[in-house]
């Protein structure tokens, strides 16, 4: 069974809810731009899948996962979004481990917005 590390971390700036900094970004321009910061930090690696975590609701209550891969390009890329509240990041980064340890893929990124 392959080991399964975490190569890169970003985290976005924390803003006031309705009325920061960031409220007129998109939750999807936002973690597109995250992912891309990350892989920016790590030459060379290429993900194989998008595993995303939401609370489903407004511009976030697709698959924002998936949307989050168009965003940069990677058309070919599948995504899922996980919506455990709380542990989403959580879960996430579990499933991206299993995925990995297991075979499934060599590259996934867990994110959360």
């Amino acid at each position: 069974m392959q080991h399964a590390v975490i190569t890169s971390t970003v985290r976005t700036p924390i803003g006031r809810s309705h009325k920061g900094v960031l409220a007129a970004v998109r939750p999807d321009d936002l973690i597109a731009r995250t992912v891309a910061e990350a892989l920016a930090r790590t030459p060379g690696l290429h993900p194989g899948s998008v595993v995303g975590c939401a609370l489903p609701g407004g511009e976030q209550g697709f698959n924002i996962a998936r949307i989050a891969a168009v965003l940069l390009g990677w058309d070919h890329v599948p995504g899922v979004t996980v919506n455990h509240f709380c542990t989403s990041s959580l879960q996430a980064i579990r499933m991206a481990a299993h995925a990995v340890r297991c075979g499934d893929a060599d590259v996934v990124i867990a994110a959360g917005v």
